[in-house]
């Protein structure tokens, strides 16, 4: 899973550091890289040049993805699901094949359309 973070507003500059002037107060970032020092970690930020020091940042807990899907059929808890999921190739949404962790749990949320929960995503699933 992706690590994301929120700049705090911290401006304490270390020697190696980007100036924080680029940074939004607020605003998350997904974490592309990490350098980490004897006393210090750096942070490589996604669509920002730099690398800027990690006590700006507060950490965002991983909660699993959630994408949407197309599939032909829901499968149940213990099994795989075989499904068409969006997600971002190559900054362009497109759906790619997937075969999924094992499904914990299923619920209908639609006409065909279910909340499918696995050991590492979830999925809104439609199916066609």
């Amino acid at each position: 899973m992706k690590k994301q973070v929120i700049y705090n507003g911290g401006t304490k500059r270390q020697s190696g550091c980007t100036n924080p002037s680029v940074l939004k107060k607020g605003k998350i970032y997904e974490v592309i890289g990490e350098n980490v020092k004897l006393f210090r970690t750096y942070y490589t930020l996604k669509g920002v040049e730099g690398q800027f020091n990690s006590v700006w940042f507060e950490e965002i807990p991983n909660y699993p993805e959630t994408f949407l899907a197309i599939g032909i059929t829901v499968h149940s808890p213990g099994e795989s699901c075989f499904l068409y999921a969006l997600e971002e190739i190559d900054e362009i949404a497109k759906f790619g094949y997937r075969n999924t962790s094992t499904v914990q749990s299923v619920e209908p949320i639609g006409n065909k359309t279910f909340r499918v929960v696995t050991e590492n995503s979830i999925y809104i699933l439609q199916i066609i």
